[in-house]
């Protein structure tokens, strides 16, 4: 089973921009998001450029995304799409990788508030032929 999980070419993308981690020199990964390095020197940049010591109102973001246009969300929704597809793709691998230890279907669904039956039903998949 591990040659089946190695073999499932899982590729890791920048949450960001959606460069893949052979694209990039350093990707970070986080649980199920991560950031390039490219990504983090434009964040720094950004942060640079901040007053971070001002006092106010939080981060209001329905407030940032009503103020764009409709195809700006559109364009928004489609790169969410891709991100929720790696997320996926990394609870996939997560899960077999868990299997191959032999952890149980009862441990997995406790570790995501369903049943072991629903984590089946989730994630089994037909051995390789």
């Amino acid at each position: 089973m591990a040659d089946e999980v190695e073999n499932r070419g899982f590729k890791a993308r920048c949450s960001f921009c959606r460069k893949a981690q052979d694209e990039v020199a350093v990707l970070i990964a986080g649980p199920g998001v991560a950031v390039c390095n490219e990504c983090v020197a434009l964040c720094n940049g950004v942060l640079a450029q901040q007053d971070l010591n001002k006092t106010g109102a939080p981060f209001d973001v329905a407030a940032q995304f009503r103020a764009y246009d409709s195809d700006r969300i559109l364009t928004l929704i489609k790169s969410i799409e891709g991100v929720h597809q790696d997320v996926s793709a990394q609870q996939d691998l997560l899960v077999d990788i868990l299997r191959e230890r032999d952890i149980s279907w009862s441990q997995i669904g406790e570790a995501l508030d369903v049943t072991r039956q629903a984590a089946w039903r989730r994630f089994a998949r037909a051995p390789a032929e």
